[in-house]
């Protein structure tokens, strides 16, 4: 994978991963949406209008944020189950050195089912001994 895109002497910054990634399923409702760069970004370009997620043309609300090389989109609420989402970065972002993104980045993933459960502790914990006969 070509990491660097020449524009004469300056680089311009790409996109190299994107969670979930492009036509993933069955991505879990309450994902937090994230795109790494490969170059240091202007942290202060990122925002609702740079970075946003859609459903049927509709704006999800969320809040924007960059650390390191990587941005992250956390919806408000939960994302609906078994649906479609559109992901956009728009070319108005920018690098540390003010070089903008060539083109808008676009992506989609689609949800799975509602939140799966999952055991979080036990008592007992795994493995215990001398457990009382008693223990509820």
């Amino acid at each position: 994978m070509d990491l660097l895109k020449s524009t004469g002497d300056i680089l311009s910054p790409l996109v190299i991963i994107t969670d979930p990634a492009n036509l993933e399923i069955d991505v879990n409702i309450n994902k937090v949406i994230t795109a790494t760069f490969n170059m240091p970004m202007d942290a202060l370009t990122f925002n609702a209008t740079t970075f946003k997620i859609s459903q049927g043309g509709t704006d999800i609300t969320g809040s924007v944020s960059y650390t390191g090389v990587t941005a992250s989109f956390t919806p408000t609420a939960m994302l609906s189950s078994n649906t479609t989402y559109t992901a956009v970065l728009t070319k108005n972002i920018k690098n540390a050195d003010g070089v903008n993104l060539d083109s808008d980045y676009v992506w989609t993933f689609t949800t799975g089912e509602d939140v799966a459960l999952m055991v979080i502790s036990t008592d007992p914990s795994n493995n215990a001994i001398d457990v009382g006969l008693q223990k509820l």
